[in-house]
C-alpha cells in the first residue's frame, strides 16, 4: 500500500486532499453528535477503485476511525482516548528506525493496529492499493 504524503501530491492530488478533508469534517461532525447540514459536490467525493481514505478523530475519550472506500463508509471505535494515541505516537516518532530496540516496530504496529487494523479485511476486499490519511 502507498500512503500519499502532501509533499508529493501533484496540484491535482492536493485539490483531492482538500475535497477530502471537507468530507472529513463533516463525517467528524456527524459522528461526534453535532449538528452536520454539508451536502454537494464540493464535500462529497467517491474514492476511485483501488483507493481508501482514512479519517482518525481523535477526541478525549476515544479514537474514531471512518474506512471510505469506492464499497462505502465503515466505522471503527478504538476505544483509546488522546492522551494514550499522542503519547504513542510521540515515542513512535521518537524512536530511531535503525536502532537495535524492537521499540520502533512495537509502536508502529501499535498505531498500525489503532488506525487500520479493524478494516484489514475491508480494504483487502476491496483491492486498496492506496491509503490516503486525512486529517484536520
Amino acid at each position: 500500500m502507498r500512503v500519499l504524503a502532501t509533499s508529493t501530491m501533484t496540484a491535482a492530488s492536493r485539490k483531492i486532499r482538500s475535497r477530502a478533508e471537507g468530507r472529513g469534517r463533516a463525517i467528524a461532525q456527524s459522528v461526534t453528535g453535532q449538528l452536520c447540514a454539508i451536502t454537494g459536490d464540493d464535500v462529497y467525493l467517491q474514492p476511485a477503485a483501488g483507493t481508501a481514505y482514512i479519517y482518525p478523530i481523535l477526541l478525549e475519550d476515544q479514537l474514531i476511525v471512518l474506512l471510505h472506500t469506492s464499497d462505502g463508509i465503515q466505522l471503527a471505535n478504538v476505544g483509546m482516548g488522546r492522551t494514550d494515541v499522542e503519547a504513542t505516537a510521540g515515542e513512535f516518532t521518537a524512536v530511531s528506525p535503525d536502532s537495535e530496540s524492537d521499540g520502533y516496530k512495537v509502536l508502529g504496529l501499535t498505531l498500525h493496529e489503532w488506525l487500520i487494523g479493524s478494516f484489514e479485511d475491508a480494504l483487502v476486499e476491496a483491492a486498496v492499493t492506496q491509503l490516503v490519511f486525512v486529517t484536520t
